[in-house]
């Protein structure tokens, strides 16, 4: 059944049926392809012990909005529905998508760790530079857990004064990389994920 699909659609490409849809942008190296968009987000109240980063939540490959307490580690979010635009808002309240886990020193991060397209809760100590970290289900909702604990992902490399841990995709295969920065210098090297450590 597979080849004769395959065939098919082999058939179908060289015939020129298959496209791009309309709506869809193509990537482009051209220049100057930024375009104006102006506010996307008017803010939300936070407190002085709170931050604002943005991870994809829900897996639809656009980022949300979080606020995370740096003491506890406890995470509120708002859905990405497009950015305000227009005077109309184009974030969700979804409220808090993860209760914390309050170890004083340790670092957060989201992270795509199991190419599922959702950022996963990721908790990075120093200086040995170990990460822990929590598959993202959804995010903790209507009282359900909404994380699952996968244990340590890399038992670190130590990161030295002026050095930063970062996570990102590399190679292009969905799963973020485990990076280790020079605060100086910029310069970056980076441990290829292949499923982290085991349990």
């Amino acid at each position: 059944m597979a080849d004769a699909f395959h065939k098919a659609l082999l058939r179908a490409a060289a015939k020129g049926w298959i496209s791009d849809s309309p709506g869809t942008p193509l990537c482009s190296d051209a220049q100057n392809r930024w375009t104006p968009r102006g506010q996307i987000a008017s803010g939300v109240a936070y407190g002085a012990d709170e931050r604002i980063t943005f991870a994809d939540i829900d897996g639809d490959r656009r980022d949300d909005y979080l606020v995370v307490n740096a003491r506890t580690k406890a995470v509120r979010a708002w859905m990405n529905a497009g950015g305000d635009r227009d005077g109309r808002p184009g974030w969700v309240a979804r409220g808090q998508i993860a209760s914390g886990v309050l170890k004083p020193g340790d670092g957060l991060r989201f992270a795509n760790v199991d190419c599922d397209t959702r950022d996963d809760y990721v908790v990075t100590k120093y200086p040995s530079g170990a990460a822990t970290a929590w598959l993202n289900r959804g995010g903790d909702q209507d009282g359900r857990p909404g994380w699952v604990a996968r244990g340590q992902i890399a038992s670190g490399v130590g990161i030295a004064q002026g050095q930063g841990l970062a996570f990102a995709d590399i190679d292009g295969d969905q799963r973020d990389d485990y990076l280790i920065w020079d605060l100086r210098t910029g310069s970056v090297q980076a441990w290829i994920n292949n499923g982290g450590d085991p349990a």
